[in-house]
């Protein structure tokens, strides 16, 4: 799969980017829930820290030699990226998300590669799935920062 040549300080600076974006968004909107852009942007800045350990643990380059399975098909898969990356216990299980739906539909469960997408798309997903998920990328952003090996 063909991606945008980034290397480890690009995706370093991503990750930090992206955090500290989530946070003055979240910032403007307290006591409220966090937003969904805000997560969308803890989300992103997570699968660049994880490229950015991976070419630094790899001493790659860029994100051309990242082999599709290190973090699945189209990059976004964490978990593959957490087996990938072998991170500690503590980050290794990322919150199951359910999709909020009708009464009279059937509740659906996303994988977690696929949150992206609903964050993105503005499908709802329930609320203790989005808290769950958005504390989960801020414990794994805070755990990146710190052992960033930078």
């Amino acid at each position: 799969m063909a991606r945008v040549p980034a290397n480890e300080a690009e995706l370093g600076n991503a990750t930090n980017n992206h955090h500290h974006a989530a946070e003055r968004l979240d910032f403007g909107e307290r006591p409220s829930p966090p937003s969904r852009s805000s997560i969308l942007l803890r989300l992103y800045g997570v699968e660049s820290g994880f490229k950015a350990r991976y070419l630094r643990e790899k001493k790659l380059r860029t994100t051309n030699e990242i082999p599709d399975e290190a973090f699945g098909e189209g990059g976004h898969d964490l978990e593959q990226g957490i087996r990938t990356l072998r991170l500690p216990g503590v980050l290794r299980k990322p919150p199951q998300l359910a999709l909020q739906r009708s009464k009279r539909g059937k509740q659906q469960r996303i994988h977690i590669r696929r949150a992206h997408e609903a964050l993105r798309y503005g499908v709802d997903i329930e609320r203790k799935d989005v808290d769950a998920l958005n504390d989960w990328l801020k414990r794994v952003l805070t755990w990146l920062e710190e052992n960033s090996g930078a």
